[in-house]
């Protein structure tokens, strides 16, 4: 047994594989495993994994392309680590990662699920930006409300957590990752480390570039996601608002413009789901509106007009303190 099992899904990666598998292999904390799961690739990569000679590296093969969540839980089920950490076929682990997320679930029984923030990188474009995602476990549930709280590659996993009620990818989402987190939150806490773990390659032809190219996929499962998460607070949202709500919450990445009614029923949306939540969590409500209202500014502000409904004119006002608050600190 190791204290850290890598799961890395493949499938025609033979541009950017070696280079990931460099920065796992390269890592300063050294107990772990890495499992490979090539999924029926055609290219190089078959060839490119037969080149190390690492014994920590185990490569599996699929029979044919069965694509990325048979293969995540097919990982999952052959991990012997106390820890699962993700990673991508074409991203960069920086060398201390696994070290400093290893230190952080020895030193905190009580989380089960810890990523990071990232640098993106582009080989066609010089810029590269730094995303951070919330830190504390409020934060993180907050933020599951709205997207994924974390950036997929960069999470570690405490596999007692997954043991215990045999959790795995949900095979009927195109959106697995987001499903996963709101299932896993439902046991142990999650945390995100506020330091760049993990240099996150941009590429064109990304699963999640896709997806949001096929819009209509992409949100029929965040609002199924969503949907299941507000139950949980005895919560029913009517399908039509609920995808008004799914465009919303990520509108930051994908470009939508809410109609005069759209807005309203949103602000009763909010307004109504809030009341729910502080029944069982006030502290996790007041998280809520601070993330609605940093949500309603950046939309807002870039649409350069006001807010039509008055639930979201208040989350607009709340939204330009807390950026104003955050401005100042980090200037000061």
């Amino acid at each position: 047994m190791c204290a850290i099992s890598v799961v890395i899904p493949v499938y025609n990666g033979e541009n950017y594989l070696a280079e990931a598998i460099d920065s796992i292999l390269g890592q300063s904390f050294t107990d772990f495993e890495l499992i490979v799961i090539n999924d029926g690739s055609t290219d190089a990569t078959v060839a490119i994994l037969e080149n190390y000679k690492d014994p920590r590296l185990k490569v599996v093969h699929n029979d044919g392309n069965k694509g990325i969540v048979y293969s995540l839980n097919k990982g999952l089920d052959l991990c012997q680590g106390k820890y699962i950490a993700r990673m991508d076929a074409d991203d960069i682990a920086l060398p201390q990662r696994f070290q400093v997320q290893y230190d952080f679930m020895e030193a905190n029984p009580d989380v089960g699920i810890c990523g990071s923030a990232i640098q993106t990188f582009s080989d066609v474009a010089a810029t590269r930006t730094c995303l951070k995602y919330p830190v504390s476990d409020l934060g993180v549930r907050a933020m599951s409300f709205l997207r994924s709280p974390f950036a997929h590659p960069t999470v570690i996993l405490r596999k007692a957590v997954l043991d215990k009620v045999h959790l795995r990818y949900p095979i009927d989402f195109k959106v697995e990752d987001y499903a996963f987190w709101v299932e896993i939150l439902k046991y142990t806490k999650g945390h995100n480390i506020p330091k760049v773990l993990l240099h996150y390659r941009v590429v064109n032809k990304s699963l999640t570039t896709n997806l949001f190219c096929n819009q209509s996929i992409f949100y029929q499962d965040t609002v199924i996601i969503q949907r299941n998460l507000f139950t949980q607070y005895d919560f029913v949202v009517d399908a039509e608002v609920g995808l008004t709500y799914a465009r919303f919450s990520h509108s930051p990445v994908v470009h939508y413009s809410l109609t005069k009614d759209e807005q309203i029923s949103l602000g009763k949306m909010i307004t109504d789901l809030l009341k729910k939540v502080s029944e069982k969590d006030k502290s996790l409500s007041y998280q809520l509106q601070t993330e609605w209202s940093k949500l309603c500014f950046a939309y807002f502000f870039k649409k350069r007009k006001l807010p039509s409904d008055r639930i979201l004119c208040q989350l607009y006002r709340r939204g330009i303190c807390t950026y104003l608050k955050q401005f100042i600190t980090h200037n000061s």
